[in-house]
């Protein structure tokens, strides 16, 4: 005999996000393709069941294109799922083979498959979509899998084909699909901003984020870049510790490239980067372990005299580390960071939160000794901070550049760029900047722009400030103040705010200086290679026991001794207003949070009964 399992990964209410993970098996072995052949085909048929979707034209353009409906709806299916498996097939090497038809065999036979479907049972309460593995339960060799998205009566949210309607009441059919095809190749939830495995629908799911690259290539040994990182995350007495999420940001971008969840020995080996960029990290605890495979169910973060840890940069040991983030560049293609701990508390610099209180003077200096022309600096606002907005004192940074020589070339073309995230640091605030060069009468605005395609907030500001001739005016001032976001803004970056984002948060600020302006910048220096340290001598917490991987005790069947047990893993999107997904946090709607369900067979029959 054997057992089959389905495990329901389910979108949660439009919110959520984690670090890459790949899902693991009963017995801890990745989820995966395994097969000979690079090709996985799956049968697909696009048309729908119903077609009350959320149009993007106008019902007289579609006829008068000469199309019905269904056969408009058929037809957009079709360029979305293409679309979805086109992204994915850029870095998996198992390429998914598509081929369309409108008769396909019963889900759960043995054929990867993909329609939509009015059968209520697949889904239970307010599930979008699902899609279903059948794998080994020891090894976690995929055999087989089955994509189905949700017309039945059961579901309020509304499938949209338009890309700007994804939130709140609509789910993007691609956002929805790239999300399912990502767990169609293994990979489970990501608490990445931005990440497609977000369980929680969003505005430009339906794009890769680099963090899904580096899942992908991750679960299936591909390399990509060349440079790797290897390390440690500790807590009290340098006790190493399981399921910590560490986060790498590019310098040059300011932004997360890929995160991973420590082994249980704590270690990490994050692959697959660019050499020729330079990078900080940041560890955070998971928020939503509910989402993740059984395998991190034992997760602690409560590391720090029974509170939680705090997202906290990779400083150095010492109060000259605060604030400042230890920057890493590859001399070799293979960096031992050594041990990270985690933090009790945020480590702001203490000039920089001193000059926070005061009414005049708080100017603090990004440029340090060490950094030459370009600084990496991280603050932060309070929910308080945050309400008061731009009525509020802000931040005050300086960046004096009269220190350094420039030639007339380099003081004519040159400039001064400025990059803030909070996004990537779940902030739920957007930012604006105010800038001005010491010569200069008034300062100028910059605030968050809009996404053309799907109207979606982008609160990572960038700004380059123009050089002047006279090397005496080049001291910049830079006022720096968070500003709240609207619910439908909150909801179309973070998908669930109330799960997936920080009221109070740390941001990150990078200047760089260098010749040209927008795409054709160029910085002057790289940044300096100095010796970083290790937290081997600083560890924090008062927890001196790691929590350890849950390994379920009946991997196997009770067959024959050479017949596995087969297991199954599903993902699902999730309308909140039906009731699912979890408590509070604002308006409901789409949620790819995660259940656990228990499926006697609906893949042979229907559903026994739902585990959240």
């Amino acid at each position: 005999m054997t057992k089959i399992i389905f495990f329901f990964f389910s979108l949660l209410m439009i919110e959520h996000t984690l670090a890459y993970v790949i899902n693991k098996s009963e017995g801890g072995e990745n989820v995966k393709w395994n097969k000979v052949g690079s090709s996985l085909n799956i049968l697909i048929n696009p048309s729908p069941v119903k077609t009350d979707l959320k149009l993007d034209k106008t019902e007289e353009t579609i006829e008068g294109d000469g199309y019905t409906l269904e056969e408009y709806i058929t037809l957009r299916t079709k360029e979305i799922v293409d679309e979805s498996i086109s992204q994915w097939n850029a870095y998996s090497p198992y390429q998914v083979n598509q081929s369309y038809s409108s008769n396909l065999p019963q889900a759960g036979t043995g054929t990867n498959t993909l329609r939509y479907t009015s059968d209520y049972a697949y889904f239970g309460s307010g599930i979008i979509a699902v899609t279903s593995l059948s794998y080994g339960a020891e090894s976690g060799s995929i055999l087989h899998g089955d994509i189905l998205i949700n017309q039945s009566s059961s579901l309020s949210t509304t499938l949209s084909l338009d890309p700007a309607k994804s939130s709140n009441n609509y789910a993007y059919l691609g956002d929805v699909l790239t999300h399912e095809f990502g767990h169609f190749l293994g990979l489970s939830h990501s608490e990445v901003t931005g990440s497609t495995m977000t369980y929680s629908i969003f505005k430009g799911q339906s794009t890769l984020h680099k963090d899904d690259i580096a899942g992908v290539l991750k679960n299936y040994s591909e390399s990509l870049d060349d440079g790797a990182f290897y390390g440690r995350v500790i807590g009290g007495e340098n006790t190493p510790l399981f399921g910590m999420q560490v986060e790498v940001f590019s310098a040059t971008l300011n932004q997360i490239i890929q995160s991973q969840v420590t082994n249980s020995d704590g270690e990490f080996y994050i692959e697959n980067l660019p050499i020729d960029d330079t990078f900080f990290l940041k560890v955070t605890p998971l928020k939503n372990l509910s989402t993740l495979p059984d395998f991190y169910k034992n997760v602690s973060n409560k590391t720090c005299y029974s509170n939680s840890f705090k997202p906290s940069f990779y400083t150095s040991c010492g109060a000259r580390g605060k604030g400042r983030p230890q920057l890493v560049s590859f001399q070799s293609d293979y960096i031992d960071l050594g041990d990270i701990t985690v933090r009790c508390d945020e480590r702001l610099n203490t000039d920089y939160f001193s000059n926070k209180q005061k009414t005049s003077n708080r100017s603090f200096s990004l440029m340090d000794s060490i950094s030459g022309l370009n600084s990496v600096f991280y603050g932060y606002f309070s929910k308080a901070e945050v309400e008061k907005g731009t009525s509020g004192s802000g931040d005050e940074f300086e960046v004096d550049l009269t220190q350094f020589d420039f030639s007339d070339e380099e003081l004519s073309s040159g400039y001064l760029r400025v990059n803030i995230n909070v996004t990537d640091h779940k902030g739920r605030y957007g930012l604006v900047l105010y800038s001005k060069r010491s010569d200069e009468d008034s300062f100028t605005k910059t605030g968050s722009s809009v996404e053309s395609e799907t109207g979606k907030l982008l609160t990572q500001l960038q700004i380059d400030l123009p050089l002047s001739m006279n090397h005496e005016e080049n001291v910049f001032k830079l006022l720096v103040f968070p500003e709240e976001l609207t619910s439908d803004q909150a909801y179309g970056i973070f998908a669930s705010p109330a799960n997936l984002s920080l009221t109070s948060s740390l941001y990150s600020i990078v200047t760089n200086v260098g010749l040209g302006s927008g795409t054709s910048f160029v910085k002057l220096e790289n940044y300096p290679d100095y010796d970083y340290s290790d937290n081997q001598t600083c560890p924090e917490g008062n927890i001196t026991y790691s929590s350890r991987p849950y390994i379920s005790s009946s991997t196997y069947s009770t067959g024959s001794n050479d017949d596995e047990g087969l297991t199954g893993l599903s993902c699902g999107t999730i309308d909140i207003s039906s009731g699912q997904g979890p408590k509070g946090g604002g308006p409901a709607s789409l949620v790819l949070g995660l259940i656990l369900v228990l499926i006697g067979s609906k893949f042979s029959n229907k559903f026994d009964k739902f585990l959240s």
